[in-house]
């Protein structure tokens, strides 16, 4: 054996197993301590150093008891704060199919629910919701974490648009979370070109009670659904190849307050780089499949990030969870910068308009660099976003930059 002693603590019960030279184990058990053993062993001083009772810590409860009485209170293990608790029964989780009647999560979900999870965090972390909310509740909002659409008042909501939807997991995850655990006013909106799968999501609401203007959706390529109202938050969670893009280029042009994507596949650029020579001195790392692959990978999403800070968002590209979880893990968060239109000439006065101009003139030729650099490659998300790119270059040249 590489090791010569072990030792297993329970809440009750610790047992120590040593082994001699030859080999031979030898087992001792020992009981937890009882309180009044316990204080006087903390008042002996050192001698609580060479006390053979084991210091017993349990994890996720509120004491631990022997047969001799409590051993010690454990108030300070708190459960891990998460957007929507795992424990806790939920309506919509378990309509969706991801939880059982008891409140656990079902083995098969738990990867979804752990995106979900930490998706709905880092989109708390931008601190934007409560901002967009501010004005839009007529009265204090009730919270009430056991019912999907309790606490939701009469104000205008905050409007939520997931492209690329799918089974709509994290479209009612988002929905839940905003309404029934920060108590804001809102609806969802789900657009994906599963009309199967868009119906099934509707019949869903329908069965929550959902009006379709608390949530609906529809089956559309993304770039040709025209919103009901403008979306104050654009999601897509693993939306295929260049639909991602289609999901942050509608952000862009309906001027949503947040963008949150995480791409999937990434296949636009490769196939522009396929027979193409690598630039130097990046020989080395193309010759081999898998790291040729996660390089253009990742230019793809920096030059998506990079076209979202050229206009007007302030972008970056985070963790959002573990690979364990995804292999796809990247998180595009944008959060639209106030007065951060990418048109419109800087006019005489508008100090502040000039300022921010400069900036994404800085910003838009580091991307050019970028692109030129890799052999004048073209994202889709630029292809898209064409007219808004020309206006820049107009007002751009227009005031001298």
């Amino acid at each position: 054996l590489s090791w010569m002693s072990a030792q297993l603590r329970s809440a009750s019960t610790a047992l120590n197993v040593q082994f001699t030279k030859k080999g031979k184990p030898i087992v001792h058990r020992a009981a937890g301590i009882a309180p009044g053993a316990r204080a006087a062993s903390a008042d002996a001083g050192a001698d609580a150093h060479r006390s053979s009772a084991p210091a017993i810590r349990a994890v996720g409860i509120s004491s631990v008891s022997t047969a001799s009485g409590p051993l010690i209170s454990l108030e300070h293990d708190r459960t891990k704060r998460v957007p929507i608790p795992p424990n806790e029964p939920h309506p919509f989780l378990q309509a969706l199919g991801m939880q059982t009647s008891e409140g656990r999560i079902k083995s098969d979900m738990q990867d979804k629910f752990q995106q979900i999870n930490e998706f709905l965090k880092l989109l708390g972390h931008t601190r934007e919701l409560e901002r967009l909310a501010e004005g839009r509740t007529s009265a204090p909002h009730a919270v009430s974490t056991g019912s999907l659409t309790a606490g939701v008042s009469s104000a205008r909501p905050l409007c939520i648009l997931d492209c690329g939807c799918g089974s709509s997991h994290l479209t009612f995850g988002t929905y839940h979370y905003m309404s029934s655990v920060l108590g804001l006013p809102t609806c969802i909106m789900g657009v994906d070109t599963n009309a199967a799968l868009m119906q099934k999501s509707n019949d869903f609401c329908r069965t929550l009670g959902l009006a379709p203007s608390d949530a609906e959706f529809f089956a559309a390529p993304i770039l040709s659904f025209s919103p009901r109202s403008p979306p104050d938050v654009v999601l897509a969670l693993h939306a295929c190849d260049t639909a991602t893009d289609d999901a942050l280029a509608l952000g862009i042009m309906q001027e949503a307050p947040i963008i949150m994507a995480v791409p999937c596949c990434h296949k636009h650029l490769h196939k522009q780089m396929a027979g193409k020579p690598p630039p130097e001195p990046f020989g080395p790392l193309m010759r081999h499949g898998i790291l040729r692959q996660r390089q253009l990978d990742m230019l793809t999403d920096t030059l998506r990030a990079q076209l979202l800070r050229v206009l007007g968002y302030k972008t970056d590209v985070v963790e959002f969870t573990s690979t364990e979880h995804t292999p796809r893990n990247l998180l595009l968060r944008a959060v639209r910068i106030e007065g951060g239109r990418a048109s419109g000439p800087a006019t005489a006065g508008s100090a502040s308009r000039a300022r921010g101009l400069k900036q994404r003139g800085q910003l838009l030729q580091q991307y050019d660099n970028l692109k030129a650099f890799w052999g004048g490659v073209t994202p889709r998300l630029e292809e898209l976003l064409a007219p808004q790119l020309r206006q820049l270059r107009d007002d751009l040249a227009a005031a001298g930059m």
